[in-house]
């Protein structure tokens, strides 16, 4: 962890600077070793790169990819309130999407087996689904 450390200082400082931020992170993942080094740690088989790359996976699809759409997409959050995500609309709109999610995906799976066009993976049942 001590390169994400270093990358929070290293990307602070750059943003400071006036230049973009994102070429910190750039330069930060060039210096992270791909290799282990086996005279150093004898704790683990892998590198810090790959320690850091699987540490930061379940962080990037939930966090880090919805705050950077919804920058670039220009949506403004100034207005939002606890009030405002448990109104009827809110809840019905996220429900939908989840729910429609959930039956759509599982529908059309079931269907596409049922008709031949697709099949269960190996030791997998409905359960599974």
């Amino acid at each position: 962890w001590p390169y994400l450390l270093l990358g929070v200082v290293l990307w602070v400082l750059v943003l400071k600077s006036g230049v973009h931020a994102t070429l910190a992170g750039v330069a930060l993942a060039l210096t992270i070793p791909l290799e282990r080094s086996p005279g150093i740690s004898h704790d683990t088989e892998y590198s810090p790169l790959h320690r850091l790359e699987h540490g930061l996976h379940k962080l990037v699809p939930f966090l880090v990819i919805p705050i950077f759409g919804f920058a670039n997409a220009g949506v403004s959050l100034g207005g939002l309130s606890f009030a405002a995500l448990v109104e009827p609309l809110t809840l019905g709109v996220a429900a939908g999407l989840v729910l429609g999610k959930l039956v759509g995906v599982f529908g059309s799976s079931a269907l596409a087996i049922r008709f031949g066009l697709a099949d269960l993976p190996v030791n997998a049942g409905w359960l599974h689904m």
